[in-house]
């Protein structure tokens, strides 16, 4: 029964990258007939979203990075409401920020690829932030002791201890940053850059034949895969195990005087872009439009996000508690790995690619259509393709925390009396809980601002927030969207900060 349950969510896991290929495979007669388009066109399309994928990731470099070295080594007053304010832009999609900045500006730079940028940077500085703090929480302290004992200067240090220590969490935010990037057509359409998403969300659009779309999509989805395997496989070898008692506590250095006007000063400047800026003028519209803004439309799109948001998170959270329950085992600890690394290449495919599987499997010529015709009518193809694009976010730390508990742990429930159910939820699910309220805290976050896969797969009548938000943002109204994104960032304001809590204990 076990092996069973394994292999089926194995197979829901790894079915909308498969459909995809198997599909191009099957139809490789398109190429006889837009083969040559897509190749003279492919090479630029390319080049600019490498553009835009450079300048993002420079970007939530700075903005995430600079302030989680600060928060992490030094202590000043303000230090925790700055590491809450970094997390902020989380709670605003990247298509809201850009629309605020071209309507507040009025500035040409932010219709261009590293205005762009700038804003995918801005939103994806937070998951740099935290990916980073809990990297360098987790770097011992006598490493930089003995690189001063032996008389290594800051810059040597930087270059020859922390940039090496870290290598992985930067090379692993980067390709988060390309992966938010990819799948977001909704941005890169409000700045006219025409992005990989963009022309593949054209193309399909225009033609309305999956096969030409499918066709294009398979052109990058091999190569993502490809990549993503390599920095999962970076990531497994040379990220230490069972390391939870394997440093003492970290102490922050305070700060002077002059050295504290430093750091706020910085710690300002990083949390402008995200979160001062848009904050005042959100505010401003907000208060300029609240008595023409549609109450009950708000609160309908308010409930349905809420709603579908919620069923997402208890989907994934049970999808990953019942393959943690099954692997939980130290023998089984590499199969639980793998199948970590298959769910990671739904979220490193563009969101698209998981659009196009699910209306090729919704076809009127499948079975499943025919058994259920009314499917695409309903929320369950939404849900489900939110549920496996996100699904890493909880299965990433769940797989984390258990590689770091001693085996003897389980193993000691087992002796003292306790069937493997009670042993995993007694000993074992208690120790998973910060893992659980991350986890669960990111994939609301996400599945309140998701907007390609919205878009795409809503039933009849559906809205929500983050569609209304996307709606009038690509129609060059953004001081509408005002009161919408300021009730997007009450409703997410609770899972941020615990987001924030997390990474203080950690």
């Amino acid at each position: 029964m076990k092996a069973f349950l394994l292999l089926l969510l194995l197979f829901i896991i790894a079915q909308p990258a498969a459909l995809v290929l198997s599909y191009a495979f099957n139809n490789l007669s398109v190429y006889s007939d837009w083969g040559t388009t897509i190749q003279s066109a492919l090479p630029e399309l390319l080049a600019t979203t490498a553009q835009v994928g450079i300048f993002a990731i420079c970007f939530s470099l700075i903005l995430g990075g600079l302030p989680a070295w600060l928060t992490h080594r030094f202590s000043f007053p303000g230090r925790q409401v700055f590491s809450f304010l970094v997390l902020a832009p989380l709670a605003v999609p990247a298509v809201a920020l850009l629309g605020l900045y071209q309507e507040a500006t009025n500035s040409e730079v932010f219709s261009s690829p590293s205005g762009l940028g700038l804003a995918f940077g801005i939103a994806c500085a937070p998951y740099v932030f935290l990916l980073l703090r809990v990297a360098l929480a987790r770097t011992s302290p006598t490493f930089r002791e003995a690189a001063k004992t032996l008389g290594l200067g800051p810059l040597q240090r930087f270059l020859f201890l922390h940039v090496p220590l870290l290598a992985i969490p930067l090379l692993a935010s980067s390709a988060l940053v390309d992966s938010e990037m990819l799948s977001d057509f909704a941005t890169s359409e409000r700045a006219g850059v025409n992005t990989f998403s963009l022309a593949l969300h054209n193309l399909w659009m225009g033609t309305q034949r999956n096969d030409i779309a499918v066709f294009l999509a398979s052109s990058v989805i091999i190569a993502l895969i490809v990549t993503f395997a390599f920095v999962i496989f970076l990531f497994q070898k040379f990220t230490p195990q069972n390391s939870a008692t394997g440093h003492p506590r970290h102490q922050r250095m305070r700060c002077r005087p002059f050295q504290a006007t430093l750091v706020l000063i910085a710690c300002i400047a990083a949390v402008t872009p995200g979160f001062l800026f848009p904050i005042f003028h959100t505010i401003k519209w907000a208060t300029q439009k609240a008595g023409t803004s549609p109450l009950k439309n708000l609160a309908n799109d308010t409930f349905s996000s809420v709603t579908t948001s919620a069923i997402v998170l208890l989907l994934t959270l049970a999808i990953s508690l019942v393959l943690v329950f099954l692997l939980h085992a130290q023998k089984q600890a590499n199969h639980l790995r793998a199948v970590t690394a298959v769910s990671l290449f739904n979220y490193a495919m563009p969101a698209l690619v998981l659009v196009l599987a699910f209306f090729i499997s919704t076809n009127e010529q499948t079975t499943l259509a025919r058994v259920f015709p009314s499917l695409n009518n309903t929320r369950i193809p939404l849900i489900t393709a939110t549920a496996l694009r996100f699904l890493p976010f909880i299965l990433l730390p769940l797989v984390d925390t258990l590689s770091r508990i001693p085996s003897s742990l389980a193993m000691a429930g087992r002796v003292l009396g306790c069937s493997e159910k009670s042993a995993f939820a007694r000993v074992l699910l208690p120790s998973l809980k910060p893992a659980i309220v991350v986890g669960s805290s990111l994939i609301f976050v996400e599945c309140m601002k998701e907007i390609t896969i919205a878009q795409a797969l809503r039933p009849f009548e559906y809205s929500a927030l983050s569609l209304r938000i996307f709606n009038y943002t690509t129609t060059h109204q953004a001081p509408e969207t005002a009161v919408w994104v300021l009730v997007l960032q009450l409703v997410i304001f609770y899972p941020i900060l615990r987001l924030q809590e997390f990474i203080e204990k950690e």
